[in-house]
């Protein structure tokens, strides 16, 4: 478990960790029963593992910008769209397009150029700071220019995605 259930559940396996739960519920006279369930478990075909619900960090990839440039550049003639009667489709699909979700590629070890940044003022964690570079590098000039800082005084961590929490899967 992690440190956000407390420090007497840190580090400790999920089934002991329930028991501990129920042990704790019971002590405190909360616990209301226990029944059985039946339900299909899903097992890993890889390592034979339970596979559990885990809430992590997502990547979208907002949309909105470029399908309103595609629905222009077709209006404009710079694009055309053969058969010609799949044009209002096209504008109609894009009209309503919503944020796409990355996050499922990260899986697969695809790396996004994104750095949180740490800078040397800053005692608390109340906000996240995000940019973006080809390279670290770039990523670090970005970050002074944004931050009005010297470049060597930033810190730069690729590391988890930010933004929203959606359900996936641990094996």
């Amino acid at each position: 478990m992690e440190p956000l259930c407390g420090q007497w559940l840190e580090g400790v396996k999920r089934f002991d960790a329930r028991q501990l739960v129920v042990n704790a519920l019971a002590e405190k006279k909360l616990f209301r029963g226990k029944k059985n369930h039946t339900m299909t478990l899903p097992i890993c075909s890889r390592s034979g593992d339970i596979i559990e619900p885990l809430l992590k960090k997502q990547w979208f990839v907002r949309c909105d910008t470029m399908a309103l440039k595609a629905i222009q550049a077709v209006e404009d003639g710079q694009l055309e769209i053969i058969p010609s009667h799949y044009t209002k489709t096209w504008a109609n699909w894009l009209s309503s397009i919503s944020d796409w979700c990355i996050s499922r590629q990260l899986w697969w070890g695809h790396q996004i150029p994104a750095y949180q940044v740490e800078l040397p003022s800053s005692t608390t964690k109340e906000e996240e700071l995000w940019v973006w570079g080809k390279s670290e590098k770039e990523a670090r000039q970005r970050a002074a220019v944004k931050y009005g800082l010297n470049p060597d005084d930033i810190s730069l961590r690729q590391g988890d995605p930010p933004l929203t929490f959606l359900l996936s899967y641990q094996f």
